[in-house]
């Protein structure tokens, strides 16, 4: 057993093809019990409401949750996240699997918001790939439920609100972060990855416009840009 980095509120160890993820103890373990406990009734919504071959091919699988404290116990993902894959093998990686990760990635999300689920933490750093590097979409600790109030946002490069998660959530966010994680697939570097500043970053998204975005250097300069620029153009 081993224990797994991730930079969320829970640990994480993986035995016999299966992650066990549990909450920190201290001062942060009844917030994450409560988000664990969230991923956990939201995997119950999205299993009831889908075909088993759906959930498992798009989703990581969740197989239980200890009701002592909340520890999930799910589908180990051997090739890590996306982000992490794309970092690594920028080289390696053909279109066609890029692709591939773009159409699973908006058909898991609209599968998401069929169940009345709204992520509202879509990137693809909460998006696995399994041995056959299929893609499957992860960590729903901050999501919204029927309309409930989300405990988490994206960052800004992901978030039309600018991370703030105090209001209700819309679909409208998670389309946002898909187009942004569509930037990343297909760049491999996250929408104004050269800029550190928040502030910076929201001065310039306020001050795009349809032509101006593309020699701005936020959005790519080839043919991929116009799957991204609605997004970022509207927010």
């Amino acid at each position: 057993m081993h224990v797994i980095p991730i930079y969320t509120l829970f640990k994480h160890h993986a035995l016999n093809g299966l992650v066990a993820k549990s909450p920190w103890p201290g001062e942060q373990a009844e917030r994450s019990q409560a988000d664990l406990q969230r991923e956990a009734r939201a995997h119950r919504q999205i299993q009831e409401g889908l075909t088993e071959n759906d959930y498992t091919r798009r989703f990581i699988r969740l197989i239980s949750c200890d009701p002592s404290d909340s520890t999930l116990t799910m589908e180990y993902a051997k090739m890590g996240t996306l982000r992490n894959y794309l970092q690594a093998h920028a080289e390696q990686i053909d279109q066609s699997r890029r692709y591939s990760w773009i159409l699973a990635m908006a058909e898991g999300l609209a599968m998401l918001h069929a169940q009345s689920i709204i992520h509202c933490d879509f990137t693809p750093n909460n998006m696995l790939l399994d041995d056959r590097l299929e893609l499957k979409i992860t960590d729903f600790g901050c999501c919204s439920i029927d309309g409930s109030r989300p405990t988490g946002a994206a960052s800004i490069r992901f978030d039309p609100c600018n991370g703030d998660w105090r209001t209700l959530a819309t679909q409208v966010e998670d389309l946002f972060a898909l187009g942004s994680s569509i930037f990343e697939v297909l760049t491999g570097k996250r929408p104004l990855e050269d800029i550190p500043s928040e502030s910076q970053i929201r001065f310039r998204r306020s001050h795009w416009t349809r032509d101006g975005a593309f020699s701005s250097g936020g959005l790519p300069t080839d043919s991929y840009g116009g799957v991204t620029l609605p997004e970022w153009k509207n927010a």
